[in-house]
């Protein structure tokens, strides 16, 4: 198993799928907001099986529209991803792969709000296409990337708790992820994504659909 870099996805990803309030407002799906970085539609180093750990750390003392006391509430998330890359091309050049990430969450939250403590949240799965770099006469201009990432609702959720691992719902959440070279160190990365939720089957609630995109530039200031 190699060691790897991101496949961005994940992201996903998720602060997020968590709030499932039934009176107020954080019943709402895992949306990646931010979590793109640099040359996100490159491909990973090779063909074969990558593996990423991520720690994520947050901390609030106001959740906006929400009660009018501001509870304090700390959340930890771990991120599992494992990344397959074949080297078969299937479509219009582009080679197959599969991503998936196993998500665990804890929460501590002080005053009136009633968590579900620690468990493993929904688990996204992103069958994918890589396109190899486009490349031009002083290197690669153009690389992407699509992937049709799905949320199952696989995380521990309770109707009667306010904050919760899992949104119980699925989700599907396909994006598209490039990365333009505009000149051998000046790069501009971008990953747009559709969201459409299902029904939440214990509240009887469907969040809304959403288009929502990431966005990263970066220049190589020296090299070594």
């Amino acid at each position: 198993m190699k060691c790897c870099r991101l496949s961005m996805l994940g992201a996903t990803l998720l602060l997020m799928s968590m709030f499932a309030m039934q009176a107020e407002a954080f019943d709402q799906p895992a949306v990646n907001l931010g979590f793109t970085s640099f040359m996100d539609g490159g491909p990973p180093a090779g063909p074969g099986l990558y593996f990423a750990q991520y720690v994520q750390y947050y901390t609030s003392d106001e959740l906006v529209d929400g009660p009018p006391m501001d509870p304090k509430l700390d959340v930890w998330i771990s991120l599992s991803q494992f990344v397959y890359q074949s080297d078969r091309e299937v479509l219009f050049g582009g080679k197959w792969g599969i991503d998936v990430i196993v998500p665990v969450v804890s929460f501590n939250a002080a005053s009136f709000l009633n968590d579900n403590g620690t468990g493993m949240g929904d688990l996204l799965v992103g069958p994918l296409l890589q396109w190899d770099p486009v490349m031009g006469p002083d290197g690669p201009r153009f690389m992407h990337r699509i992937e049709l990432q799905t949320i199952w609702p696989t995380g521990k959720y309770d109707k009667d708790k306010g904050l919760n691992p899992g949104s119980n719902h699925f989700s599907f959440n396909p994006y598209w992820a490039g990365t333009y070279f505009f000149t051998s160190k000046l790069t501009g990365s971008w990953r747009m994504h559709y969201l459409w939720n299902a029904e939440n089957r214990d509240t009887k609630l469907q969040p809304g659909q959403a288009l929502h995109s990431n966005f990263a530039v970066s220049y190589e200031a020296g090299s070594q």
